[in-house]
């Protein structure tokens, strides 16, 4: 099986004013854009010195395929060396359908962040269940709620108003890369989609769907296992903290 080779990031614009966070992926003698978008005025705030989001948003193919990942910009180290060391060893061990594979790229170094804090929610159910485990964490006081574009209900939008948090909706084309698995890969979308804007998160509270006593290494669920995401996932300059469930 080829490698994944990923080249270097580049922002660019939408028709719709948007902005992008995109980079050419080069497999099997074909070539193609992954892009994450973002409203434009996120552009100072996306990674572009940096494969973070690309690496994460394909190390799940790249196991299934038993495919090394290659990067032409560097990976921050504590991503690099968590997915290499930890990840990519755990799945590949307990899941017999999924083959050793290895991300290769120089280090980079820790992203100078605007410092803010973004919350992700975990599934599909944006309820008022979301405010209460954001108070049982009080330190913590989250800016942007990422989402992935849904409809959010009217209730719902009145409480973040009140709280003053914002909604950053994020699209991207990483069905494109995925087979029909998106049970499988839902945690890797959503964090991958935020690794991409680490010039501004220095944090991002995870809602899982799971509590950390129903950690299982399910094959048919990623979200099962979100605490070996969160954690592998995070760098050196951006953390993804579990609230308490």
């Amino acid at each position: 099986m080829s490698n994944i080779y990923i080249r270097k990031s580049e922002i660019e614009e939408t028709d719709e004013g948007n902005i992008c966070l995109s980079a050419f992926v080069f497999e099997n003698d074909a070539e193609r854009k992954m892009k994450f978008e973002f409203p434009e005025k996120y552009r100072e705030y996306l990674t572009t010195d940096r494969a973070d989001p690309f690496v994460a948003a394909l190390v799940w193919k790249a196991m299934k395929q038993g495919s090394d990942i290659e990067c032409e910009d560097p990976v921050s180290e504590k991503l690099l060396y968590s997915l290499n060391h930890l990840y990519i060893p755990a799945l590949t061990f307990e899941f017999h359908d999924l083959k050793d594979a290895k991300v290769k790229a120089n280090c980079a170094l820790p992203y100078a962040t605007r410092g803010a804090t973004g919350v992700i929610v975990s599934g599909e159910n944006h309820d008022s269940k979301v405010f209460g485990m954001l108070d049982s964490i009080n330190e913590y006081k989250p800016l942007v709620l990422i989402t992935d574009g849904k409809q959010l209900n009217d209730d719902f939008m009145k409480d973040l108003d009140e709280r003053k948090i914002f909604v950053l909706p994020v699209v991207h084309n990483l069905d494109e890369y995925f087979s029909p698995e998106p049970a499988q890969t839902a945690t890797i979308r959503r964090l991958a989609a935020a690794l991409a804007l680490q010039g501004l998160f220095s944090e991002i509270i995870y809602i899982p769907q799971y509590n950390d006593r129903e950690f299982k290494l399910d094959p048919s669920n990623c979200d099962r296992y979100e605490v070996l995401s969160t954690e592998c996932f995070s760098t050196d300059s951006l953390r993804f903290l579990l609230t308490a469930f």
